[in-house]
């Protein structure tokens, strides 16, 4: 993958992570933890391919450990390694630098290590922390994907003493354990001073831009409206699959490494929650209109950018990139341009085969198999109403979640199988 693809593809949000990496004072519009490893490894790598390695190490290395902790043997560790890693989905995204496979990989490091803690490692037990923490700090919203891995982790820590395990005792400690986990990730950019961002308003925002035009009157704050803004402006920045057109049309404006007032939050805050009350169906059309665009069923010619984007954008003083000339890279980029409005990046058929995995799980008491697929779900399902575009990236774990929570299944029905036969 890197000989074909280095540096990587650099899509805006990964050039302007660049930028700050190269010298720029930290904020919280970057994940400041992604940052700080990126300026280490520059240190002592070739900057930007230190990165690009060290992301593609993160996630097979965290794929071979996962599947290495499998009661399946080796050929068949082997074969699911290569099945999850070159799915083509998956395959696709990986040439892209982004905060979402640092994310993914964190996700399968965790994984890695409660296998093996439920093997018996307790070692791995607690080191499954570290992952856990990075992934939330990489991307906040991966708290939610997290949350049945704490669980998880509950669980195990709790079979180990004599007490019983109760699913009330399960989910205090998965609690504490999650309210300290997101504690940890917050710490690297406290202790690096980053600059406050917070970036809830790019969702309240997108979200009064596209309620004022059903309710025929803007309900953006003062603080956030561009010159003469009207229901005609903010309809004209409309778009049901992304939140750029209304921010790049200059009608709403949000810059937060400029800093905002706390006066100016607030009040954001309340227009948000008054909309929600006042014009519920408007709100949920306009999220449903983008579940849509995410999870596959509505697609139109200008969503294939928001599924992969190949290329490297310029940003600003960034030294110019451009990979090596490549026929077989060209070939393979080329395929999956042509089925991004395919079923291979059609994200509803992942959520179906989750909900019936865990299903299976749940009823066979696979718990391995089970906790994929809720972490998978928990990803996507929150994404209807947080999200601020109809990005496949942000279903990359969802994707490689439903691919092990599957041979997860087998697995179990595998290691039953032996057990059956023996007894």
């Amino acid at each position: 993958m890197y000989a074909l693809f280095a540096p990587g593809w650099f899509s805006y949000d990964t050039a302007y992570l660049w930028w700050i990496v190269r010298g720029q004072p930290l904020d919280e519009t970057v994940p400041v933890v992604l940052a700080l490893v990126w300026r280490g490894l520059a240190a002592v790598l070739p900057d930007p391919h230190g990165f690009f390695i060290a992301q593609l190490l993160l996630i097979w290395l965290g794929l071979a450990a996962t599947v290495s902790a499998l009661p399946i043997s080796r050929g068949r560790q082997v074969i699911a390694l290569l099945v999850v890693g070159l799915w083509p989905p998956f395959l696709a995204l990986q040439p892209q630098v982004w905060k979402d496979l640092w994310m993914v990989g964190a996700l399968l490091w965790s994984v890695a290590a409660l296998l093996h803690a439920r093997r018996g490692s307790s070692i791995a037990l607690w080191l499954a922390w570290l992952p856990l923490a990075f992934a939330i700090a990489t991307r906040p919203n991966a708290i939610t994907a997290v949350l049945p891995l704490a669980l998880w982790w509950a669980a195990l820590l709790l079979a180990r003493g004599r007490s019983p395990v109760t699913a009330s005792r399960v989910a205090g400690v998965g609690v504490v354990a999650i309210v300290v986990l997101a504690l940890l990730a917050a710490l690297p950019s406290r202790l690096a001073g980053a600059k406050p961002a917070p970036m809830w308003p790019y969702v309240a925002l997108w979200d009064l831009a596209a309620v004022s035009v059903p309710a025929q009157r803007v309900l953006v704050p003062p603080a956030f409206q561009g010159e003469a803004v009207t229901v005609a402006t903010l309809a004209e920045g409309a778009r049901e699959d992304s939140n750029v057109p209304v921010f790049a049309s200059g009608a709403v404006i949000y810059i937060p490494e400029a800093g905002v007032a706390d006066d100016d939050l607030r009040a954001l805050r309340r227009a948000w929650l008054a909309m929600a009350r006042e014009h519920p169906r408007a709100w949920l059309s306009h999220r449903w209109r983008l579940t849509g665009h995410l999870f596959g069923w509505r697609r139109d010619a200008r969503h294939a950018p928001q599924v992969l984007a190949p290329g490297i954008v310029p940003y600003r003083d960034n030294p110019p990139l451009a990979p090596r000339p490549s026929p077989t890279r060209d070939a393979l980029q080329a395929w999956w341009n042509a089925r991004v409005a395919g079923p291979w990046f059609v994200a509803w058929p992942y959520l179906g085969v989750l909900a019936i995995v865990g299903l299976w799980a749940w009823h066979r008491r696979a718990s391995p198999a089970a906790v994929l697929a809720a972490s998978g779900l928990a990803n996507a399902l929150p994404l209807t109403l947080a999200s601020t575009s109809a990005e496949f990236r942000y279903l990359a774990w969802t994707v490689v979640a439903t691919l092990l929570a599957v041979v997860l299944m087998l697995a179990s029905d595998v290691r039953r199988g032996a057990g059956a036969s023996h007894g």
